[in-house]
């Protein structure tokens, strides 16, 4: 099954959610990019492509997705460090509007993090 198609580029509209988790609003055509805290102190941003250059390059739909420690983020977006995770997605999904704007970030301020790189094909 495919993903819905992604926003416009750089759109900036109020993030959606979905099973506790937010949709950012912006990225590359067919590409969508999900926000979430899957475990407490855990933060997760998903990139799922369903461009015809994923299908050609891997046969099938990817994702990736990277994962940080909360307490990492918290102080870099100016919050405490012990913030509520649910105040760091809120956050994330006000300032950023893609999993590429999530990921340069982060390399920009040196916050470590790990990505898993899934393709079912």
């Amino acid at each position: 099954m495919r993903s819905p198609e992604g926003a416009a580029p750089h759109q900036r509209t109020p993030a959606s959610e979905k099973d506790g988790k937010r949709r950012l609003t912006g990225g590359l055509p067919k590409t969508v990019s999900w926000i979430s805290c899957p475990e407490p102190g855990l933060f997760e941003v998903e990139l799922y492509d369903f461009s015809e250059a994923a299908e050609s390059a891997f046969g099938n739909d990817v994702a990736y997705r990277l994962r940080v420690e909360t307490e990492a983020l918290a102080p870099a977006l100016g919050l405490a460090e012990d913030s509520p995770d649910d105040r760091i997605l809120a956050a994330i999904a006000d300032r950023f509007t893609s999993y590429h704007d999530v990921k340069s970030w982060l390399e920009e301020r040196g916050i470590p993090s790990s990505t898993v790189f899934e393709s079912w094909a």
